[in-house]
Protein backbone atom coordinates (compact mmCIF):
# COMPACT_ATOMS: atom_id res chain seq x y z
CA UNK A 1 0.00 0.00 0.00
CA UNK A 2 2.87 2.76 1.11
CA UNK A 3 4.32 1.70 -2.38
CA UNK A 4 1.05 2.22 -4.17
CA UNK A 5 0.73 5.51 -2.36
CA UNK A 6 4.17 6.56 -3.06
CA UNK A 7 3.74 6.29 -7.11
CA UNK A 8 0.62 7.78 -7.17
CA UNK A 9 2.22 10.86 -5.49
CA UNK A 10 4.88 10.59 -7.94
CA UNK A 11 2.72 10.71 -11.14
CA UNK A 12 0.05 12.81 -9.81
CA UNK A 13 -0.50 13.56 -13.37
CA UNK A 14 -1.18 10.30 -15.04
CA UNK A 15 -3.40 9.55 -11.18
CA UNK A 16 -5.63 12.60 -12.81
CA UNK A 17 -5.98 11.45 -16.22
CA UNK A 18 -7.27 8.24 -15.13
CA UNK A 19 -9.17 10.05 -12.79
CA UNK A 20 -10.90 11.95 -15.06
CA UNK A 21 -11.14 9.01 -17.49
CA UNK A 22 -12.91 6.96 -15.01
CA UNK A 23 -15.23 9.78 -14.35
CA UNK A 24 -16.14 10.63 -17.83
CA UNK A 25 -17.17 6.90 -18.26
CA UNK A 26 -19.04 6.66 -15.23
CA UNK A 27 -21.18 9.85 -16.28
CA UNK A 28 -21.51 8.36 -19.63
CA UNK A 29 -22.73 5.18 -18.55
CA UNK A 30 -25.40 6.95 -16.20
CA UNK A 31 -27.08 8.30 -19.12
CA UNK A 32 -27.65 5.14 -21.10
CA UNK A 33 -29.13 3.65 -18.42
CA UNK A 34 -32.90 2.85 -18.63
CA UNK A 35 -35.21 4.68 -16.70
CA UNK A 36 -38.38 2.45 -15.58
CA UNK A 37 -40.96 2.13 -13.36
CA UNK A 38 -41.30 -2.12 -13.32
CA UNK A 39 -37.93 -3.71 -13.98
CA UNK A 40 -38.67 -5.67 -16.74
CA UNK A 41 -39.08 -9.54 -15.94
CA UNK A 42 -40.52 -11.98 -18.15
CA UNK A 43 -41.34 -15.33 -16.84
CA UNK A 44 -40.84 -17.94 -19.42
CA UNK A 45 -44.28 -19.12 -19.56
CA UNK A 46 -47.41 -19.27 -21.51
CA UNK A 47 -50.59 -20.93 -21.90
CA UNK A 48 -52.29 -21.91 -25.39
CA UNK A 49 -56.05 -21.49 -24.77
CA UNK A 50 -58.52 -23.16 -27.50
CA UNK A 51 -62.33 -22.59 -27.58
CA UNK A 52 -64.12 -25.39 -28.86
CA UNK A 53 -68.07 -24.03 -28.38
CA UNK A 54 -70.72 -27.33 -27.92
CA UNK A 55 -67.88 -29.87 -27.32
CA UNK A 56 -67.99 -32.00 -24.00
CA UNK A 57 -64.90 -32.18 -21.63
CA UNK A 58 -64.32 -35.58 -22.97
CA UNK A 59 -64.00 -33.95 -27.17
CA UNK A 60 -61.96 -31.47 -25.66
CA UNK A 61 -59.65 -33.70 -24.33
CA UNK A 62 -59.64 -36.23 -27.11
CA UNK A 63 -59.46 -33.66 -30.21
CA UNK A 64 -57.63 -30.21 -28.31
CA UNK A 65 -55.89 -31.17 -25.54
CA UNK A 66 -54.05 -34.57 -26.40
CA UNK A 67 -52.81 -33.52 -30.28
CA UNK A 68 -51.67 -29.81 -28.95
CA UNK A 69 -50.04 -31.31 -25.77
CA UNK A 70 -48.08 -34.22 -27.68
CA UNK A 71 -47.26 -31.46 -30.10
CA UNK A 72 -45.49 -28.59 -27.69
CA UNK A 73 -43.35 -32.14 -25.74
CA UNK A 74 -41.20 -31.79 -29.29
CA UNK A 75 -40.42 -28.76 -28.55
CA UNK A 76 -36.20 -27.75 -27.05
CA UNK A 77 -36.17 -26.20 -23.50
CA UNK A 78 -39.56 -27.40 -22.47
CA UNK A 79 -40.01 -28.07 -18.49
CA UNK A 80 -43.35 -28.91 -17.80
CA UNK A 81 -46.86 -29.30 -19.73
CA UNK A 82 -49.54 -29.34 -17.95
CA UNK A 83 -53.43 -29.53 -19.29
CA UNK A 84 -57.30 -28.41 -18.61
CA UNK A 85 -60.10 -29.46 -20.41
CA UNK A 86 -63.85 -28.18 -19.69
CA UNK A 87 -66.88 -27.68 -21.57
CA UNK A 88 -65.98 -25.08 -24.38
CA UNK A 89 -62.33 -24.38 -23.63
CA UNK A 90 -58.50 -26.01 -23.13
CA UNK A 91 -56.28 -24.77 -21.38
CA UNK A 92 -52.47 -26.16 -22.26
CA UNK A 93 -50.26 -24.42 -19.80
CA UNK A 94 -46.28 -24.49 -20.64
CA UNK A 95 -43.16 -23.87 -18.84
CA UNK A 96 -39.69 -23.57 -20.40
CA UNK A 97 -36.08 -23.07 -19.26
CA UNK A 98 -35.18 -20.08 -17.39
CA UNK A 99 -33.68 -17.41 -19.29
CA UNK A 100 -35.97 -18.14 -22.47
CA UNK A 101 -37.45 -14.52 -23.63
CA UNK A 102 -40.76 -14.51 -23.96
CA UNK A 103 -41.32 -14.02 -27.34
CA UNK A 104 -39.18 -17.35 -28.37
CA UNK A 105 -41.56 -18.88 -25.99
CA UNK A 106 -44.68 -17.33 -28.18
CA UNK A 107 -42.86 -17.89 -31.59
CA UNK A 108 -42.03 -21.83 -30.62
CA UNK A 109 -45.79 -22.42 -29.31
CA UNK A 110 -47.19 -20.71 -32.81
CA UNK A 111 -45.08 -23.30 -34.52
CA UNK A 112 -46.07 -26.25 -32.87
CA UNK A 113 -49.56 -25.05 -33.49
CA UNK A 114 -49.37 -25.17 -37.52
CA UNK A 115 -48.54 -28.65 -37.34
CA UNK A 116 -51.58 -29.73 -35.50
CA UNK A 117 -54.83 -30.57 -36.36
CA UNK A 118 -57.92 -29.16 -34.69
CA UNK A 119 -61.54 -29.36 -35.57
CA UNK A 120 -63.06 -26.56 -37.70
CA UNK A 121 -64.74 -24.75 -35.17
CA UNK A 122 -61.77 -25.00 -32.76
CA UNK A 123 -60.03 -21.63 -32.55
CA UNK A 124 -56.83 -21.53 -30.47
CA UNK A 125 -54.27 -18.92 -28.99
CA UNK A 126 -51.09 -18.55 -27.54
CA UNK A 127 -51.09 -16.03 -23.98
CA UNK A 128 -47.66 -15.09 -22.72
CA UNK A 129 -47.03 -11.83 -20.45
CA UNK A 130 -44.24 -9.92 -18.93
CA UNK A 131 -44.39 -6.41 -17.32
CA UNK A 132 -43.38 -5.37 -20.31
CA UNK A 133 -46.58 -5.79 -21.56
CA UNK A 134 -48.47 -2.98 -18.79
CA UNK A 135 -48.63 0.12 -20.81
CA UNK A 136 -46.00 2.82 -20.20
CA UNK A 137 -48.96 5.45 -21.46
CA UNK A 138 -51.95 5.54 -21.99
CA UNK A 139 -53.95 8.44 -24.18
CA UNK A 140 -58.05 9.15 -24.00
CA UNK A 141 -59.21 10.67 -27.45
CA UNK A 142 -62.68 11.91 -27.31
CA UNK A 143 -64.59 14.37 -30.06
CA UNK A 144 -65.07 17.42 -28.99
CA UNK A 145 -68.88 17.42 -30.57
CA UNK A 146 -69.76 13.86 -28.84
CA UNK A 147 -69.18 12.13 -32.01
CA UNK A 148 -66.56 9.72 -31.35
CA UNK A 149 -67.99 7.09 -33.88
CA UNK A 150 -66.67 9.10 -36.99
CA UNK A 151 -62.78 9.61 -35.02
CA UNK A 152 -62.87 5.58 -34.18
CA UNK A 153 -62.71 5.26 -38.27
CA UNK A 154 -59.76 6.81 -38.77
CA UNK A 155 -58.32 6.68 -35.28
CA UNK A 156 -56.47 3.12 -35.61
CA UNK A 157 -54.91 4.66 -39.43
CA UNK A 158 -53.58 7.67 -37.61
CA UNK A 159 -52.34 6.35 -34.19
CA UNK A 160 -50.52 3.14 -34.90
CA UNK A 161 -47.90 4.34 -37.61
CA UNK A 162 -47.27 7.73 -36.45
CA UNK A 163 -46.69 6.19 -32.34
CA UNK A 164 -45.12 3.24 -33.86
CA UNK A 165 -42.40 5.24 -35.43
CA UNK A 166 -40.99 6.50 -31.71
CA UNK A 167 -37.82 4.43 -30.68
CA UNK A 168 -38.78 2.14 -28.13
CA UNK A 169 -42.72 1.51 -28.73
CA UNK A 170 -43.68 -2.18 -29.30
CA UNK A 171 -46.94 -2.22 -30.15
CA UNK A 172 -49.85 0.61 -30.24
CA UNK A 173 -53.62 -0.76 -28.99
CA UNK A 174 -56.65 0.99 -29.91
CA UNK A 175 -60.11 0.35 -27.47
CA UNK A 176 -63.19 1.31 -27.03
CA UNK A 177 -63.79 1.54 -30.64
CA UNK A 178 -67.72 0.17 -31.45
CA UNK A 179 -67.43 -2.61 -33.74
CA UNK A 180 -69.79 -3.03 -36.69
CA UNK A 181 -70.81 -6.53 -38.01
CA UNK A 182 -73.30 -7.50 -40.74
CA UNK A 183 -75.68 -9.72 -38.92
CA UNK A 184 -77.65 -12.99 -40.86
CA UNK A 185 -81.55 -14.11 -39.55
CA UNK A 186 -82.31 -17.12 -41.38
CA UNK A 187 -86.19 -17.49 -42.38
CA UNK A 188 -86.66 -20.88 -42.05
CA UNK A 189 -89.92 -21.32 -43.38
CA UNK A 190 -88.66 -19.02 -46.46
CA UNK A 191 -85.84 -21.15 -46.40
CA UNK A 192 -88.05 -24.71 -46.82
CA UNK A 193 -90.31 -22.98 -49.81
CA UNK A 194 -87.39 -22.00 -51.63
CA UNK A 195 -85.81 -25.00 -51.28
CA UNK A 196 -82.51 -23.70 -49.74
CA UNK A 197 -80.27 -24.62 -46.98
CA UNK A 198 -77.79 -23.07 -44.77
CA UNK A 199 -74.79 -24.94 -45.94
CA UNK A 200 -76.12 -23.44 -49.92
CA UNK A 201 -75.78 -19.98 -48.22
CA UNK A 202 -72.66 -20.36 -46.25
CA UNK A 203 -71.49 -21.56 -49.30
CA UNK A 204 -72.35 -18.58 -51.47
CA UNK A 205 -71.02 -16.40 -48.87
CA UNK A 206 -67.43 -18.17 -49.31
CA UNK A 207 -67.62 -18.36 -52.71
CA UNK A 208 -68.58 -14.54 -53.66
CA UNK A 209 -67.40 -11.33 -53.31
CA UNK A 210 -63.48 -12.46 -54.03
CA UNK A 211 -61.65 -11.58 -57.31
CA UNK A 212 -59.74 -14.40 -59.13
CA UNK A 213 -57.28 -13.81 -61.25
CA UNK A 214 -58.19 -15.67 -64.56
CA UNK A 215 -54.76 -15.19 -66.77
CA UNK A 216 -53.89 -12.04 -68.97
CA UNK A 217 -54.51 -11.19 -72.71
CA UNK A 218 -51.68 -10.30 -74.23
CA UNK A 219 -51.04 -8.77 -78.00
CA UNK A 220 -48.42 -6.68 -79.98
CA UNK A 221 -49.79 -3.65 -77.74
CA UNK A 222 -49.15 -5.14 -74.23
CA UNK A 223 -50.37 -7.42 -72.51
CA UNK A 224 -53.48 -6.81 -69.79
CA UNK A 225 -55.20 -9.02 -66.70
CA UNK A 226 -58.10 -11.05 -66.62
CA UNK A 227 -60.03 -11.23 -63.31
CA UNK A 228 -63.52 -12.89 -62.46
CA UNK A 229 -65.74 -11.99 -59.62
CA UNK A 230 -67.42 -8.64 -58.49
CA UNK A 231 -66.59 -7.42 -54.21
CA UNK A 232 -69.58 -7.26 -51.67
CA UNK A 233 -68.94 -3.77 -50.77
CA UNK A 234 -72.48 -2.53 -50.00
CA UNK A 235 -75.20 -3.71 -47.66
CA UNK A 236 -77.91 -4.03 -51.14
CA UNK A 237 -75.01 -6.09 -52.55
CA UNK A 238 -74.96 -8.73 -50.06
CA UNK A 239 -78.89 -8.39 -49.57
CA UNK A 240 -78.77 -9.44 -53.60
CA UNK A 241 -76.48 -12.32 -53.21
CA UNK A 242 -77.86 -15.06 -55.72
CA UNK A 243 -78.42 -18.32 -54.47
CA UNK A 244 -79.52 -21.80 -56.11
CA UNK A 245 -82.88 -22.95 -54.60
CA UNK A 246 -85.15 -25.84 -55.74
CA UNK A 247 -88.79 -25.73 -56.07
CA UNK A 248 -91.40 -28.71 -55.77
CA UNK A 249 -94.79 -28.73 -57.62
CA UNK A 250 -97.23 -31.26 -57.28
CA UNK A 251 -100.01 -32.09 -60.41
CA UNK A 252 -102.78 -33.94 -60.66
CA UNK A 253 -104.32 -35.63 -63.72
CA UNK A 254 -108.05 -36.01 -63.39
CA UNK A 255 -109.01 -39.44 -65.16
CA UNK A 256 -112.40 -38.96 -66.03
CA UNK A 257 -114.89 -41.81 -65.37
CA UNK A 258 -118.18 -41.64 -67.75
CA UNK A 259 -118.33 -44.31 -69.70
CA UNK A 260 -118.18 -46.38 -66.83
CA UNK A 261 -122.23 -48.56 -65.80
CA UNK A 262 -123.77 -46.91 -63.68
CA UNK A 263 -126.90 -49.35 -63.10
CA UNK A 264 -127.49 -52.99 -63.64
CA UNK A 265 -125.97 -54.33 -60.45
CA UNK A 266 -127.69 -56.99 -58.25
CA UNK A 267 -130.12 -56.05 -56.18
CA UNK A 268 -128.44 -54.29 -52.65
CA UNK A 269 -124.97 -54.59 -54.46
CA UNK A 270 -122.98 -51.34 -54.65
CA UNK A 271 -121.47 -49.70 -57.46
CA UNK A 272 -117.84 -50.40 -57.71
CA UNK A 273 -117.13 -46.95 -59.69
CA UNK A 274 -118.78 -45.04 -57.41
CA UNK A 275 -116.05 -43.75 -55.14
CA UNK A 276 -114.16 -42.81 -58.45
CA UNK A 277 -115.20 -39.86 -59.10
CA UNK A 278 -114.27 -36.87 -57.52
CA UNK A 279 -116.31 -33.28 -58.08
CA UNK A 280 -115.44 -33.40 -61.58
CA UNK A 281 -116.72 -36.59 -62.08
CA UNK A 282 -112.98 -38.91 -62.25
CA UNK A 283 -110.11 -39.66 -60.28
CA UNK A 284 -106.24 -37.97 -60.25
CA UNK A 285 -102.76 -39.10 -60.48
CA UNK A 286 -100.29 -36.68 -58.33
CA UNK A 287 -97.16 -35.65 -60.64
CA UNK A 288 -94.31 -34.17 -58.43
CA UNK A 289 -92.39 -31.87 -60.73
CA UNK A 290 -88.74 -30.26 -58.79
CA UNK A 291 -87.55 -27.36 -60.90
CA UNK A 292 -84.24 -25.24 -59.98
CA UNK A 293 -84.81 -21.66 -59.34
CA UNK A 294 -82.45 -18.48 -58.43
CA UNK A 295 -83.37 -16.63 -55.14
CA UNK A 296 -81.40 -14.14 -53.65
CA UNK A 297 -80.49 -14.21 -50.27
CA UNK A 298 -82.71 -11.18 -48.98
CA UNK A 299 -85.62 -13.66 -49.82
CA UNK A 300 -84.84 -16.09 -47.53
CA UNK A 301 -82.96 -14.38 -44.62
CA UNK A 302 -82.81 -10.55 -42.96
CA UNK A 303 -79.49 -9.04 -43.51
CA UNK A 304 -78.90 -5.96 -41.39
CA UNK A 305 -75.47 -4.09 -40.63
CA UNK A 306 -75.48 -3.31 -36.77
CA UNK A 307 -73.13 -2.77 -33.71
CA UNK A 308 -71.22 -5.68 -32.54
CA UNK A 309 -71.47 -6.92 -28.64
CA UNK A 310 -69.13 -4.14 -26.62
CA UNK A 311 -66.31 -5.52 -25.24
CA UNK A 312 -64.19 -2.87 -24.25
CA UNK A 313 -65.29 0.64 -22.48
CA UNK A 314 -63.48 3.57 -21.89
CA UNK A 315 -64.54 6.95 -20.07
CA UNK A 316 -62.49 9.80 -19.11
CA UNK A 317 -64.17 11.85 -16.47
CA UNK A 318 -67.69 10.15 -16.76
CA UNK A 319 -67.85 10.57 -20.43
CA UNK A 320 -67.51 7.99 -23.31
CA UNK A 321 -63.78 8.05 -24.92
CA UNK A 322 -61.56 6.03 -27.20
CA UNK A 323 -58.13 4.88 -25.75
CA UNK A 324 -55.01 4.13 -27.28
CA UNK A 325 -52.50 2.35 -25.18
CA UNK A 326 -48.86 2.03 -25.65
CA UNK A 327 -46.48 -0.58 -24.82
CA UNK A 328 -42.14 -0.75 -24.90
CA UNK A 329 -39.74 -3.48 -25.91
CA UNK A 330 -37.49 -5.37 -23.32
CA UNK A 331 -34.96 -2.77 -23.88
CA UNK A 332 -36.76 0.53 -24.49
CA UNK A 333 -36.47 3.10 -22.02
CA UNK A 334 -39.74 4.24 -20.46
CA UNK A 335 -38.61 7.89 -19.60
CA UNK A 336 -37.68 8.30 -23.53
CA UNK A 337 -40.52 6.28 -24.94
CA UNK A 338 -43.05 8.79 -22.89
CA UNK A 339 -41.21 11.68 -24.29
CA UNK A 340 -41.36 10.86 -27.59
CA UNK A 341 -44.98 10.27 -27.67
CA UNK A 342 -45.62 13.29 -25.96
CA UNK A 343 -44.01 15.09 -28.68
CA UNK A 344 -46.07 13.50 -31.06
CA UNK A 345 -49.63 14.86 -29.57
CA UNK A 346 -49.51 17.98 -31.61
CA UNK A 347 -49.50 15.80 -35.02
CA UNK A 348 -51.75 13.36 -33.71
CA UNK A 349 -54.58 16.03 -32.49
CA UNK A 350 -53.98 17.74 -35.92
CA UNK A 351 -54.28 15.03 -38.18
CA UNK A 352 -57.83 13.65 -36.45
CA UNK A 353 -59.27 17.32 -36.09
CA UNK A 354 -61.77 18.75 -33.46
CA UNK A 355 -60.51 16.15 -30.63
CA UNK A 356 -59.28 16.34 -27.13
CA UNK A 357 -56.52 14.13 -26.01
CA UNK A 358 -55.66 13.71 -22.48
CA UNK A 359 -53.15 11.41 -20.82
CA UNK A 360 -54.75 8.77 -19.06
CA UNK A 361 -51.51 7.68 -17.64
CA UNK A 362 -47.75 8.12 -17.56
CA UNK A 363 -44.91 5.84 -15.82
CA UNK A 364 -42.37 8.78 -16.34
CA UNK A 365 -43.35 11.35 -13.97
CA UNK A 366 -43.65 8.69 -11.51
CA UNK A 367 -39.49 7.26 -12.56
CA UNK A 368 -38.59 11.13 -12.81
CA UNK A 369 -39.65 11.62 -9.51
CA UNK A 370 -37.74 8.28 -8.10
CA UNK A 371 -34.49 9.35 -9.72
CA UNK A 372 -34.98 12.55 -8.41
CA UNK A 373 -35.58 11.60 -4.90
CA UNK A 374 -32.57 9.10 -5.29
CA UNK A 375 -30.23 12.02 -6.37
CA UNK A 376 -30.98 14.35 -4.02
CA UNK A 377 -30.82 11.73 -0.99
CA UNK A 378 -27.22 10.20 -2.74
CA UNK A 379 -26.09 13.85 -2.41
CA UNK A 380 -27.32 14.57 1.29
CA UNK A 381 -25.55 11.11 2.53
CA UNK A 382 -22.32 12.48 0.38
CA UNK A 383 -22.35 15.98 1.73
CA UNK A 384 -23.39 14.87 5.71
CA UNK A 385 -20.69 12.14 4.79
CA UNK A 386 -17.56 15.10 3.90
CA UNK A 387 -18.59 17.20 6.84
CA UNK A 388 -18.03 13.77 9.29
CA UNK A 389 -15.37 13.11 7.84
CA UNK A 390 -14.16 16.78 8.38
CA UNK A 391 -14.95 17.10 11.61
CA UNK A 392 -12.69 14.29 12.42
CA UNK A 393 -10.06 14.83 10.45
CA UNK A 394 -9.59 18.67 10.81
CA UNK A 395 -8.26 19.11 7.34
CA UNK A 396 -9.27 20.52 4.17
CA UNK A 397 -6.75 18.88 1.73
CA UNK A 398 -7.78 15.14 3.51
CA UNK A 399 -11.80 15.78 3.56
CA UNK A 400 -11.27 16.99 -0.21
CA UNK A 401 -9.30 13.83 -1.67
CA UNK A 402 -11.65 11.69 0.67
CA UNK A 403 -14.86 14.02 -0.95
CA UNK A 404 -13.37 13.02 -4.48
CA UNK A 405 -12.77 9.27 -4.11
CA UNK A 406 -16.28 8.63 -2.52
CA UNK A 407 -18.36 8.82 -5.73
Amino acid sequence: MFRFAKVSLNNRSVVALITIVIAAFGFLSLGSLKQELIPSFATPQAAIVTTYPGASPAVIDKLVSQPIENAVRKLDGLVTSTSTSQNNISIVRVEFDYGTSTEKVKQDLSSALTGVTLPTEAKASVLSGSFDSVPIIALAVSANDGNNDAVARTLSDVAVPLFSSVTGVRDVTVSGVREKRVNIKLDTAAMTANGVTQQSITTALQSNGFIVPAGSISDKNGGISVEIGTPVETLDALKNLPLIGTKTTVKTTTIPTTGFPTSGFSTGGSNPFANLGGSAGGFGTPTVTTSTTAVYLKDVAKVTYDNAPVTSIARVNGKEALTVSITKTQDGNTVAVSKGVQAKLDEFKQKLGNVTVTTEFDQAPFVEKSLENLTSEGLLGLGFAIIVILLFLLSFRSTLVTAISIP
